[in-house]
C-alpha cells in the first residue's frame, strides 16, 4: 500500500445499476475519496411479493430507508443474480445450490464495469463478500435446516439470529463454502487491490448468541489446539447461570464501573476458561481467514490486501474478530461504528437480562444503564429516566444521540490490544442525520490518518457528500 491514507466508500450492484456506472464513481471521485469497496453479483428491482427488502430491516428496522433512491424508491425489494454461470464442480459437495444465474437480458456485469472505470479515475478497488453466511433454506439441496451448520450454544440448538446467519468457522462444510464462494469470484477479478471478508465472526447482536459456539466440531478443534474443553464449558456454564442471578447491587456496580467484573464474579479458574474460550474464538476466526487468503494464493491474486470488517469493542472481543495478534492473515482492519446497531443491542441485550432474572428486584432503567456502561455508550442528552423501549432503530434523519467518546473509545480500545502495526481504519455508517454525520466524522478524524472507510454510498444523501468532501478536503 502506498502512503495516502485510503478513502473509500462501499457500493452495490444496485446502486451501479440504478443510477449508472460512469454517474457513481464520478461522484465518489469528487468527495476526494480514492478507493471502493464493491459487493458483487447483480441486484435488479424484484417483483412483488419476491426479494429481500433494501434498506434490510436487521429486525426491527421498519424506519430506516436509504438517502438515495433505488430506481425512484427509498425502499425497494431486491432480488440477487450471480454475473457469471457458477463451477458445478465447485459446488457439487455442498448441500446448497448456487446462486442463480442472471438471465441473459439482465447479465450486465457492473463490477467488471465499475473496476475498468475506477482504474480511470485513480480509485483502488476492494471486493467485499460475507463467505460463511448460510444461504437459505431454500437453497438446501439435502440439507433439513441451515441450523445444522450455524454456531451451537451449550445449552443445545442454534440461536435464531436474524441479522447474520453466519457458519460456525469450524464446520468443515461452511469453511468450505466460504472457499467456494471466494474461488467463484477471484476467477473473474482476480485484478483488484483487495478483498474485505464480512462477518468471519462468531457474532454477538444478542447476549444469549454469545454462549456459541459449542459443537462437536468446536470440540475437536479446541482440543487440537490445546484448549482444555471442559473447562471452557465449565466456564461458560458458571457465567450463563450467574447471568440468570445478578443482584441489583451489582447492577448498581457496572452503571459506575462499566467492567464485566462487576456484574459477573468468576473465581480465578472460571476467568481462565472464559479467556481462554474468547482466544479460542480468535484463533478460528483466524484459521478461517487463513483459508481465504490461500485461495487467493492459489488464483495468482497472492498481491492483493484482505482486509476483515470487524464489530468494535466489547463485542469484536466477544465475537472472536477482535484485531489481529501477531502474525495473522489480515492486512488492514477496519472497525465498525455502525452506532444504529448499538443502540439496538442496548436494548436486546437488556430485555433478555430482564427475561432472565424475572421476578428480581433489579429495575428495567438500573439494567438499562448498566448495559449501556457495559457497551462504553453515553449519550449526549440523556433522560433523567432510561429503559430498554427508549432504544432501537433511529429514524434515517435523526441524531445517533451518543457522545464523541462512544465512538472514539472504540478506537482507543482495539490500538491498546493490537501486537503489530498493520493499518486500523474506522468504518463510519452514514446512515444518520447530516449533523451526526459531521459530528462523527470529527470525531473518529485523529484515527484516520491512515485510512477511513464511509458505508455506503446509498446513505449519502448530496448534503453528506458535501459534508464529505468538505472533511477529506481538509484534513
Amino acid at each position: 500500500m502506498d502512503h495516502a491514507p485510503e478513502r473509500g466508500i462501499t457500493i452495490t450492484p444496485a446502486e451501479l445499476g440504478s443510477e449508472g456506472v460512469d454517474t457513481v464513481l464520478d461522484i465518489i471521485a469528487r468527495t476526494g475519496a480514492n478507493a471502493i469497496t464493491m459487493s458483487t453479483g447483480i441486484q435488479v428491482e424484484a417483483a412483488p411479493g419476491e426479494g429481500v427488502r433494501e434498506p434490510s430491516l436487521d429486525v426491527a428496522g421498519e424506519v430506516r430507508v436509504l438517502d438515495r433512491p433505488l430506481w425512484g424508491r427509498r425502499v425497494v425489494h431486491l432480488r440477487r443474480y450471480a454475473a457469471h454461470p457458477p463451477d458445478p464442480a465447485l459446488w457439487r459437495s455442498l448441500p446448497w445450490a448456487p446462486s442463480e444465474v442472471a438471465p441473459p437480458e439482465l447479465r450486465v456485469d457492473y463490477v467488471r464495469q465499475a473496476i475498468d472505470r475506477a482504474r480511470d479515475l485513480g480509485l483502488r478497488v476492494h471486493l467485499q463478500l460475507a463467505p460463511y453466511v448460510i444461504p437459505s433454506s431454500q437453497d438446501a439441496s439435502d440439507a433439513p435446516s441451515a441450523d445444522l451448520y450455524r454456531p451451537q450454544r451449550f445449552i443445545g440448538g442454534s440461536h435464531p439470529d436474524a441479522i447474520t446467519f453466519t457458519g460456525c468457522l469450524n464446520h468443515p462444510v461452511v469453511r468450505q463454502l466460504g472457499r467456494v464462494r471466494l474461488t467463484e469470484i477471484v476467477r473473474h477479478y482476480a485484478d483488484v487491490d483487495g478483498f474485505v471478508f464480512d462477518w468471519v465472526e462468531y457474532p454477538t447482536y444478542f447476549i444469549d448468541k454469545m454462549f456459541t459456539c459449542f459443537c462437536d466440531y468446536c470440540r475437536d478443534e479446541a482440543t487440537r489446539l490445546g484448549y482444555d474443553w471442559e473447562q471452557i464449558r465449565s466456564s461458560v456454564r458458571h457465567l450463563w447461570d450467574s447471568l440468570h442471578t445478578i443482584t441489583p447491587e451489582q447492577v448498581s456496580a457496572l452503571i459506575e464501573s462499566g467492567d464485566w467484573g462487576d456484574l459477573v464474579a468468576q473465581p480465578e479458574d472460571m476467568q481462565a476458561g472464559f479467556d481462554a474460550w474468547l482466544d479460542f474464538k480468535i484463533d478460528s476466526v483466524g484459521n478461517a481467514i487463513r483459508d481465504l487468503r490461500a485461495v487467493l494464493d492459489e488464483h495468482g491474486a497472492s498481491h492483493v490486501t484482505v482486509s476483515t470488517n470487524e464489530p468494535a469493542l466489547p463485542w469484536g472481543r466477544l465475537s472472536g474478530a477482535a484485531f489481529q495478534v501477531e502474525g495473522g492473515p489480515v492486512d488492514v482492519q477496519r472497525i465498525k461504528l455502525y452506532s444504529f446497531h448499538w443502540l439496538m443491542m442496548v436494548r436486546w441485550w437488556t430485555e433478555t437480562g430482564l427475561t432472565w432474572n424475572r421476578g428480581s428486584a433489579i429495575r428495567p432503567g438500573d439494567l438499562t444503564r448498566a448495559t449501556m456502561a457495559l457497551f462504553g455508550l453515553t449519550l449526549q442528552d440523556e433522560p433523567i429516566e432510561i429503559l430498554p423501549e427508549d432504544f432501537g432503530m433511529p429514524g434515517p434523519g435523526e441524531s445517533h444521540n451518543l457522545t464523541p467518546g462512544s465512538y472514539t473509545n472504540r478506537l482507543e480500545g482495539a490500538l491498546a490490544l493490537r501486537t503489530d502495526q498493520a493499518p486500523l481504519y474506522p468504518i463510519v455508517h452514514a446512515y444518520r442525520s447530516v449533523e451526526d454525520f459531521a459530528s462523527v466524522l470529527a470525531a473518529v478524524r485523529p484515527f484516520s490518518r491512515r485510512g477511513i472507510w464511509i458505508q455506503r454510498y446509498g446513505y449519502l444523501s448530496d448534503e453528506k457528500l458535501a459534508v464529505l468532501r468538505q472533511e477529506w478536503s481538509s484534513a
